[in-house]
């Protein structure tokens, strides 16, 4: 069986689609673990929550149409949207949650660039 790999195809932030305009990074979120020894030669497991992340996102961006205008928005909102990935095989990912950091538009390529977390887990839809 092949495996997908590249750019992603499509890019939902609430109630937008953008289509995808390069590789991303995720994180499909829940629980990380770390182990520490103890003196009698066991283990301590210590559990923390790890939230789900799609990195590097860059959507084309036009701006008449207030695209900018509203990823902007979203991340200085503190409620929640969908938020996903497709990719080019159609496999697609969503998670609830908001753009973090900031949102930055590239001139020169017509594209805005942001972060997407959110509590608990990216979900294959």
């Amino acid at each position: 069986m092949s495996k997908i790999a590249g750019d992603a195809k499509l890019i939902t932030v609430g109630d937008r689609t953008f289509e995808g305009g390069g590789p991303i990074n995720a994180i499909v979120g829940g629980l990380k673990k770390s182990v520490t020894p103890t003196g009698n030669g066991g283990k301590m497991y210590k559990v923390e929550r790890l939230p789900w992340s799609i990195k590097g996102v860059k959507v084309p961006c036009d701006i008449d149409a207030g695209d900018f205008v509203y990823l902007q928005g979203v991340a200085n909102s503190t409620e929640d949207v969908a938020c996903g990935f497709e990719l080019q095989n159609g496999t697609a990912m969503t998670g609830t949650g908001s753009i973090t950091g900031e949102v930055q538009y590239n001139g020169d390529t017509g594209m805005a660039e942001f972060d997407m977390e959110g509590v608990g887990t990216l979900e294959v839809m």
